[in-house]
């Protein structure tokens, strides 16, 4: 007989911090990601120079020279090269400011189905060959690093800034996102309008000591999760992506070979249980079947050890690539389990129960939210940098239709959420009771 289990509470508990420090986004930051902020990069440089970057290819597949969706390539080789070039960047709506920087660095960015030889995804570094460039661009836009993505495979354009504020409604680390306009300008002709472009902040140390919390992590470890990556030998030992590490990847190795036991005790002594869990029924909602639990993708990985030997990890998640997600509305969500830690958590009774309890009730989280009233602010935000028709989404015409679509396709996200699993009351086969909670804890 099934045995109805009331909801319990979950106790996501946090580290214990002696001194914990509040971390504070800087008004730059904030304002960067506003809204009401309309910002628009001017790259000044040649058609010549502009092709260099746009038509550059990433290394292809050793056995085919025509697949350039190449997932395996050494993580010491880049896909791409670093330009030089002068950048003027201006805001309007928030104050105003106009600020031209010399000798910034920009290379293409993104590979695979989002790459593209008309409006390549950008990544712009701005004190990368100049390190006067550092506190000027500080003060105006609380960065230095500038991550462009081409929307090319989200034609409705909103889709990704929904996702990251649905990721943060669920209380996970989750880039900040906006929109801009970006042109290239050569001497004093006229400008050419290179697209509107989906600005999202980049995981760097910078990303973390603006979280509360999460400010040691700049002594831990931060790993790229690319396709097919994931807690096993093959990542560990030819294709770990490392941003850095303090450990030398000790960590990675020790989650590595714990997690070889493929049991829960190995899962709470190697990543932090809750935030999986919580990132695992994010995925599902947003039927992100490109993230990590399904294609084991699109996300950093971040630890930041405790001691030394390392006895304990705690591994969590920043999503990062969000852009074709509910976009299937009607088809009901899938609790994707190919990813080391989910394929362990949906055969133990307890994480299996607290990941279906996260799904029933999180429909609930995510219209509190108000994810149609994130994308009412970036409308006019739009249709005031998508000045010109832009290479892969066209007419900005179609702003409004694009963004109602979207607003359509979250709540109905929400509608195919709760026809799979309920809204707070399921069933589990036999009675559970326990706490949740990850490593150190």
């Amino acid at each position: 007989m099934r045995v109805l289990l009331k909801a319990t509470f979950v106790a996501f508990l946090l580290p214990c911090l002696a001194n914990p420090v509040i971390a504070q986004p800087t008004p730059e930051f904030e304002r960067l990601f506003n809204a009401a902020n309309a910002l628009t990069i001017q790259l000044n440089m040649t058609q010549a120079q502009w092709e260099a970057i746009a038509n550059e290819l990433p290394p292809a597949a050793p056995d085919n020279p025509n697949n350039f969706c190449y997932f395996a390539l050494d993580p010491s080789v880049s896909r791409y090269s670093w330009h030089h070039a002068n950048v003027t960047i201006a805001q309007q709506g928030l104050g105003g400011s106009s600020r031209i920087y010399a000798d910034v660095g920009i290379k293409k960015r993104s590979f695979c189905g989002s790459r593209d030889q008309t409006k390549p995804s950008l990544n712009i570094n701005i004190d990368k060959f100049n390190n006067a460039n550092e506190n000027p661009a500080l003060a105006q836009l609380g960065v230095t690093n500038l991550l462009l993505g081409n929307s090319k495979q989200d034609h409705e354009l909103f889709r990704q800034c929904a996702g990251y504020h649905v990721f943060r409604a669920m209380g996970m680390a989750s880039p900040a996102c906006t929109l801009v306009g970006v042109s290239r300008r050569a001497g004093t002709a006229a400008p050419v309008f290179l697209g509107v472009y989906v600005l999202v902040e980049a995981v760097k140390k910078d990303f973390f000591s603006r979280r509360d919390g999460l400010t040691n992590v700049r002594n831990g470890s931060l790993y790229e999760m690319e396709a097919f990556d994931d807690f096993d030998t093959n990542t560990l030992n030819s294709q770990l992506q490392v941003e850095w590490s303090a450990t030398q990847n000790g960590d990675f190795a020790f989650a590595v070979n714990t997690l070889a036991a493929r049991n829960p005790s190995a899962l709470s002594t190697s990543i932090d249980v809750p935030s999986f869990t919580t990132l695992w029924a994010t995925e599902i909602f947003l039927k992100h079947w490109d993230g990590y639990t399904k294609n084991r993708n699109n996300s950093y990985l971040f630890d930041d050890p405790p001691d030394n030997p390392i006895t304990h990890t705690r591994f969590r998640f920043v999503p990062h690539g969000l852009d074709q997600i509910v976009n299937n509305p009607g088809t009901l969500p899938t609790i994707w389990k190919n990813s080391i830690p989910a394929q362990i958590a949906i055969n133990d009774n307890l994480l299996r129960y607290h990941l279906l309890h996260t799904l029933s009730t999180m429909g609930s989280r995510v219209t509190a939210a108000n994810v149609a009233g994130r994308i009412n602010e970036l409308t006019p935000l739009a249709n005031s940098v998508w000045t010109q028709p832009d290479p892969i989404l066209g007419s900005n015409s179609q702003v409004n239709a694009k963004a109602q679509a979207v607003r359509n396709d979250m709540q109905q996200a929400i509608v195919d959420l709760r026809t799979a699993f309920g809204t707070g009351h399921i069933n589990p086969m036999t009675a559970i009771s326990g706490k949740l909670i990850g490593a150190h804890h």
